[in-house]
């Protein structure tokens, strides 16, 4: 079967009008490569064996990567000319390696550290899973809305179908009523990062609830370079990033401000953020605690969604706004403790091991809509308001013991608990195109839609187990048990407490659900070297996605669905892959290929009106390869495709099959290089991301365009007696405008939100 499946992929990409055949010459270098010890052995040997750890240094003088010579800024002395420069991707982690790393685990994980973070131009936290594979961003266009991006089939929801975790604090929202699992990401200043994992599919023990289609962790650095820096695009948005780091008594002090104003592409785009971050560390133990405060305050508006039909006929402007008002606003604190052990990687004992971590936040989300595709530009008609406060408190302990099984089976055991509480007020009101709430009169009695308190509590023990019995074999074993307790109150206001009321049903609920999830998987190594490996590896893992807590139960009491089909309960599913990954240790090349699938048994399905009207099964199936290959010292080129059928096998119409909002295919090919200009590191990134037509409707009558996504960066050191500063150009391009975000409105309307053709930034970081 996998032979059959290989076949067809290289069938598919070598007829395939929108493929390139520079992918095909790719993997077959990199296979050559694999399968030639005699071509590999003349490749340049690395300085060091490497080590069973995620983090690889090199210690050679003569040669520098790409990763200490483009934004690494010299502290105290100036820079010297290379010879030569190495140009390198992340150094592997072998898959036999009993380490708690990400990057170890039997599965598609995907490993950005410090060095491959700094080599990106933010414009927003949706750069960070630019040209990662099997990854569709989809960035709204629509002021602060979260964006929202499709992997392992799962449609993009404004990140609700990953858990996302930013120093061990999630930031999905269960109860959110604009969507169950509401992830924002603008809370995450990218320059502060030094470690991103991105784990596809239900496959990590640290991750339940929401982490159907992915897993996310972000790691803070400790330290950071200090330096400002300064942004502005074509439009005029400017974005300022002052960040310090420096000794503070015992610790280290990291200070940021991530500030932004400007315009947008559209008309009526202009937005304001604030976001405060400061971390203090210091060794405490036998590890390191931190403290890290944070607040973000940020007001934007946006045009609102445009008709794609009215667009293409010349009857309004793409860059038109379709009501006045519409728009953003939020504020937000957070507090997270954090405890890690220095030795959590290798000792034994009570006092190694630890990661805890410990949060509260106080969140106030705000937006102002109106999706009357038919109103005529510039109006001043009534938006509607949603208001959610949210209060949110929770922990993560969890302790990792090495050891040896029989004093000669190298093995690791984790286990853990999680607790998180969420309270939320929502509420949903109209208001006037100022935002001013409006007042009950004859044109609008009810101006109060929504007024209901949701509580979720969600607990969870997990555990895993390394073991690796043979030299060339490893087994994973482990399970998670997550209980979740949810509790709607709704107030007088609310629309549906009346109708609860005369259908007899309560205007409070409280339920709760469980679920025992296992994942399993094995590594088999087919070649290990010092300087090579290859290995395949196979998993399977159950999964789960919680009830919408906030609507489920109350949006069926007016007796037009059957109340009794919205239960509060989880809906579990369960997912297969397997794959082979090979590469060198120095990450001068590597490569992945895996296969996965994914049935789900009851995946909600709600009609226009928002009405829950049945519990679907649906099966996703798909695969991916990527890879990279350093084709001259100073050269990378990199590349990947993801295939994907997402489908629902129950239908409640024999046409509505298909899970919108899913891209049938996504390729990206690019090349990396940096070279010296009067003395300094000068590096170019070219990149295309090409995205196949996704469905819009479930029958697949409505549908996008496949488009092309093109950047180019340029980012140059200059001298010492610059001020060591990089300045960054950078440049996407849009084939297609509106293929990026698209929805269906229903009577065959179709909402979309155009990008620009063309976005250019520049760039400057000054060091200080």
């Amino acid at each position: 079967m996998i032979k059959n499946r290989i076949s067809s992929f290289c069938i598919y990409i070598l007829l395939s009008y929108k493929a390139y055949t520079g992918i095909v010459l790719f993997c077959g270098s990199v296979f050559i490569l694999l399968l030639s010890p005699q071509i590999a052995a003349q490749r340049t040997p690395p300085e060091r064996s490497p080590e069973p750890k995620a983090k690889v240094t090199e210690n050679n003088p003569e040669k520098k990567s790409i990763d200490e010579t483009n934004t690494i800024f010299p502290q105290d002395h100036p820079i010297k000319k290379m010879k030569e420069i190495v140009v390198k991707g992340s150094s592997a982690v072998p898959l036999l390696s009993i380490t708690e790393d990400a990057a170890a685990a039997p599965a598609g994980t995907t490993i950005l550290e410090k060095k491959q973070l700094d080599r990106i131009t933010f414009n927003t936290y949706g750069d960070i899973f630019r040209n990662q594979v099997g990854i569709n961003v989809i960035q709204y266009n629509q002021g602060l809305v979260a964006y929202g991006f499709t992997v392992r089939g799962f449609d993009e929801g404004h990140g609700r179908n990953a858990a996302i975790y930013h120093d061990g604090m999630p930031l999905n929202v269960t109860g959110s009523q604009h969507t169950n699992g509401y992830a924002d990401q603008s809370l995450v200043i990218p320059e502060l990062l030094e470690r991103v994992e991105i784990t596809r599919g239900p496959f990590s023990v640290l991750a339940g609830n929401h982490a159907v289609g992915a897993s996310v962790q972000f790691h803070t650095a400790s330290t950071v370079p200090s330096q400002f820096k300064y942004q502005i695009d074509n439009f005029g948005r400017s974005r300022f990033v002052p960040m310090a780091s420096f000794k503070l008594g015992p610790g280290n002090l990291v200070m940021a401000l991530d500030a932004l104003i400007g315009n947008g592409y559209t008309q009526q785009s202009n937005a304001k953020r604030v976001n405060f971050f400061s971390r203090y560390s210091m060794p405490l133990g036998e590890g390191e605690a931190s403290i890290r405060v944070q607040s973000y305050v940020a007001d934007a508006n946006s045009p609102g969604y445009l008709d794609k039909a009215r667009i293409l006929s010349g009857e309004i402007s793409r860059r038109s706004i379709l009501n006045n008002g519409i728009g953003d606003a939020k504020t937000h604190q957070n507090i997270v403790l954090n405890y890690r052990s220095n030795d959590i990687e290798g000792a034994s004992g009570w006092g190694s091991g630890w990661f805890a971590s410990a949060y509260y936040a106080h969140d106030i989300r705000r937006r102002w809509t109106n999706f009357d595709l038919s109103l005529p530009p510039d109006s001043n008609d009534p938006l509607n308001r949603e208001r959610d406060e949210l209060h949110q408190v929770g922990l993560d302990v969890r302790k990792t013991t090495s050891f040896n099984i029989g004093g000669e089976i190298p093995s690791q055991f984790v286990t853990g608990f999680q607790f998180n509480r969420e309270e939320i007020h929502a509420s949903r009101r109209q208001t006037d195109s100022r935002r001013n709430g409006i007042i009950p009169n004859d044109l609008f009695l009810d101006v109060v839609s929504v007024n209901r308190k949701v509580h979720t509590d969600m607990q969870a023990f997990y555990n895993n187990l390394q073991v690796r019995p043979l030299s060339r074999i490893k087994l994973t074993a482990g399970f998670r048990y997550d209980w979740m307790q949810f509790r709607t109150k709704l107030n007088e206001q609310d629309d549906v407490f009346a109708s609860a009321i005369d259908s007899g049903l309560p205007t409070a609920i409280k339920r709760s659900a469980s679920q025992f999830s296992p994942k399993v998987g094995a590594v088999l190594s087919l070649y290990q070297s010092e300087r090579h490996q290859a290995e395949v590896y196979g998993n399977i893992a159950r999964g789960l996605k919680s009830p919408y807590s906030f609507s489920d139960f109350y949006s069926n009491v007016d007796g037009v669905s059957n109340p009794n089909i919205p239960r509060l309960s989880i809906s579990s599913l369960w997912s297969y892959e397997y794959g082979l990954k090979a590469g060198a240790n120095d990450g001068s090349y590597n490569f992945r290929i895996g296969f996965w699938n994914t049935l789900q048994d009851q995946e909600s399905s709600r009609n226009p009106a928002g009405f829950v009207q049945s519990f679907q099964k649906t099966r996703r199936d798909g695969f991916d390869v990527e890879g990279s290959w350093n084709v001259l010292p100073s050269t990378r080129i990199f590349a990947s495709f993801s295939q994907v059928k997402a489908r629902i096998k129950n239908p409640l119409d024999a046409s509505q099959v298909f899970i919108p909002l899913v891209p049938k295919h996504t390729v990206i090919f690019g090349v990396e290089s940096v070279v010296h200009v009067a003395g300094n590191p000068l590096t170019l990134t070219l990149a295309n991301n090409y995205v196949g037509r996704m469905p819009i409707s479930t029958d697949n009558s409505l549908h996008t365009k496949s488009y092309h996504r093109y950047t180019l960066r340029a980012a140059y050191q200059l001298p010492r007696s610059l001020y060591n500063a990089v300045i960054t150009a950078n440049v996407i391009g849009y084939t297609r405008q509106f293929e990026e975000v698209a929805f269906d409105f229903g009577g065959g309307a179709i909402g979309v939100s155009p990008s620009p053709r063309v976005k250019g930034t520049f760039t400057i970081a000054i060091p200080f």
